[in-house]
């Protein structure tokens, strides 16, 4: 399915009530096991379950990070991860569990943490994830997953069909850095749960191609 969400605001804001993005396929809910600390600086494929503790934090990202399929990385509430290029990508195949807390919410940013276009993102391909109380900020950097040619997108989630990726009380903050073709979420043949999400600073003008949900 190929899908394409406008959803502007008049300011650079908008906040999400509950959006229910829906492919082919059922849905299949994954679990992330429990598993020991892992500290950073991390980057490669991780083929095994693992965490990311409060105590290690922040956790660096040096260079890609992909979850392999059947693998789960859970990241414990309060966390920072943090790319430390703009070619670093969050890439997730098998599950990614990310729920944080309103006091302790996780924050994926760059290792500068100062503006737009400074890493990759987070790009869920085929596989599954919560996102709850998480920040995500300072992307921007163009990808070629979603859904095709070149965009820029925060979080993209691509071929999850059949599973879920749940997006909730969360942020995607700061991440227009073209003249086009900036979005927040980008959304390709997947299934995608939206609910209480603020999306800013991502593109003002639908007209060159830039949505908070694409």
């Amino acid at each position: 399915m190929k899908t394409k969400y406008a959803l502007m605001a008049l300011a650079m804001g908008l906040a999400l009530a509950t959006l229910v993005l829906t492919g082919a396929g059922p849905a299949k809910k994954a679990q992330a096991a429990s598993s020991a600390c892992v500290p950073g600086p991390h980057s490669g494929t991780i083929t095994a379950d693992q965490t990311w503790c409060l105590v290690d934090s922040p956790h660096l990202m040096t260079a890609n990070v992909t979850v392999a399929a059947g693998s789960a990385l859970t990241i414990e509430p309060g966390v920072t991860v943090q790319a430390n290029t703009t070619n670093v990508a969050l890439i997730v195949q098998g599950h990614l569990e990310a729920a944080g807390t309103e006091a302790q919410p996780i924050i994926f940013t760059s290792l500068a943490d100062n503006g737009p276009g400074q890493w990759l993102g987070i790009t869920i391909d085929g596989g599954t994830g919560t996102l709850r109380h998480t920040i995500v900020r300072y992307t921007g950097q163009r990808i070629y997953t979603c859904p095709s040619g070149v965009n820029s997108a925060a979080i993209s989630v691509v071929n999850v069909q059949t599973g879920t990726v749940t997006i909730a009380d969360s942020q995607v903050l700061n991440s227009a850095r073209y003249d086009n073709d900036d979005h927040g979420l980008c959304v390709k043949d997947s299934r995608v749960i939206v609910s209480n999400t603020l999306f800013s600073g991502i593109g003002d003008d639908p007209n060159q191609g830039e949505f908070p949900i694409f």
